[in-house]
């Protein structure tokens, strides 16, 4: 299954997801190197006897790549965050996996003005209860730099983050614990010590995410995701 697409430099494109067909695991990470006719340049496989697997992509100013996601393969069997770096030949240069005594997943990870990186997901090592939504801030090693939960006694999940052009975050995902009802869409405004500015609710009584958001030119946000609340069918 693949999760995360990217055009590269060569206007060739690189994919990340997992994979259960092959090497030794439940499901392992997979990230593909594909040419500008979506040839197949090369695949690499990641991960342990557990569940391990990539959900974002980007690639690096070196021609290399960094893939961010989660793995159970290196804390027994509880789900930490990842991140690795990549060469430009898939091959692992480095990578960390970070987390608490309880479950971590990475869905969505950006580079950083200051050469870092910020990735997004849920904790359920820390914060109000359940899963929380959660932000990591690392250093251009993938070293944890500072990291912050936000939510209630309900889930919260970040799906996607952006970087403000005032050196802040933005998070998109969804909240159990306001808004209108079920899930509702959830956007949170962080400064850039990850301390919220503010965060608003958006949805009917059913169930509606907010799965990707983008600053637009104008300095606003655009976001993309689903709602059952209204239109035509279910989502």
């Amino acid at each position: 299954e693949i999760f995360s697409i990217i055009q590269t430099a060569d206007e060739g494109y690189a994919v990340c997801g997992y994979t259960g067909a092959k090497d030794w695991g439940e499901v392992d990470c997979w990230v593909i190197k594909l040419d500008e006719t979506v040839n197949i340049v090369w695949d690499k496989i990641f991960g342990g006897i557990g569940w391990d697997e990539t959900n974002s992509i980007l690639q690096t100013e070196d021609g290399g790549y960094v893939v961010f996601g989660f793995v159970q393969s290196k804390n027994e069997g509880r789900e930490d965050a990842w991140i690795a770096k990549l060469d430009e030949n898939g091959e692992i240069v480095w990578d960390k996996a970070f987390g608490g005594s309880q479950n971590e997943e990475v869905f969505s990870g950006i580079k950083t003005a200051d050469g870092g990186y910020a990735v997004c997901g849920y904790t359920e090592s820390k914060g109000a209860g359940g899963y929380d939504a959660w932000i990591a801030k690392l250093d251009e090693n993938g070293d944890v730099v500072w990291d912050k939960a936000f939510g209630g006694i309900e889930a919260e999940v970040a799906n996607s983050i952006v970087q403000n052009r005032d050196g802040g975050y933005v998070l998109a995902g969804y909240t159990w614990s306001k808004g209108a009802g079920r899930e509702d869409a959830w956007v949170i405004k962080l400064d850039e010590n990850g301390d919220v500015v503010w965060d608003k609710t958006f949805g009917g009584s059913n169930e509606d995410v907010a799965r990707c958001i983008i600053q637009a030119e104008d300095g606003g946000y655009v976001l993309a995701g689903y709602t059952e609340s209204k239109g035509a069918g279910r989502y």
